[in-house]
């Protein structure tokens, strides 16, 4: 079974959203849905930290026609409710405000040409491209569904073996196409470089999922070498054992 979660696809060093806002959505309102792809546009956000509290929930394109207009890429899972959770705020905390939305040429569902608020020309537009758009952490009720999370909750979780060993921490959640998986940062000695993996997302692969003890299981363990199990760690040798006489 396939473990979901609710967001936008979460770059490294970023925060991830969410389900259904307050405001102006209302009770009704449709939860941001993690999907992405490999093209520019569509694909994952660009690297940007989220102001303090905050959570992404749509990135915007290159600008469209000459009055200001630019492509959108909605990550709610109604997409066109994503005005609807507006007031934005920027990266670098400007707020932002989407005046109109309609849906982008080409059929794509989560893609629209939308105005904001000031913006009048191509020039102010080109200057918007790339910005991500967030809302407050707050706004976003608790989820019922036992398999589906908040990314903002995910990344930074603590990442343990089926023994209970830490291991390493989850660093980021990607979706390249066949799933989501998510990267894990191995914990290491001092002087150890080991690489980030990753893993699946599934409750094959992550059993437990504990989002109030900052944790959660991941098994086999990934950092372990192919074909060993728990058990088959090389025991410590003792002094002198193995050297010559």
């Amino acid at each position: 079974m396939t473990r979901r979660f609710r967001a936008p696809p979460a770059s490294r060093a970023s925060d991830r959203p969410a389900s259904a806002p307050g405001g102006s959505a209302g009770a009704g309102a449709a939860a941001p849905q993690a999907r992405a792809d490999n093209t520019r546009e569509r694909g994952r956000p660009a690297p940007s930290r989220a102001p303090e509290g905050h959570v992404v929930v749509a990135e915007i394109g290159r600008a469209h026609g000459v009055r200001g207009e630019v492509r959108l890429k909605s990550w709610t899972a109604d997409p066109a409710s994503v005005r609807d959770y507006g007031p934005f705020v920027t990266a670098d905390g400007r707020p932002l405000r989407l005046t109109s939305l309609r849906p982008a040429p080409g059929g794509e569902a989560d893609m629209f040409i939308v105005q904001v608020e000031g913006v009048s020309d191509r020039s102010a537009a080109e200057a918007l491209a790339r910005q991500r758009l967030f809302v407050p952490r707050d706004r976003l009720p608790q989820l019922d569904d036992e398999d589906e999370f908040y990314l903002a909750d995910l990344v930074g979780l603590a990442v343990e073996n089926g023994e209970g060993r830490r291991v390493g921490d989850v660093i980021a959640v990607h979706d390249f196409g066949a799933g989501d998986v998510i990267e894990i940062r191995p914990v290491t000695g001092d002087g150890e470089k080991r690489g980030s993996v990753m893993v699946a997302f599934t409750r094959g692969f992550v059993p437990v999922v504990d989002i109030a003890g900052r944790r959660l299981v991941v098994t086999p363990d990934p950092f372990l070498p192919e074909g060993k199990g728990p058990g088959d760690e090389e025991p410590d040798r003792p002094a002198g054992d193995g050297g010559a006489s």
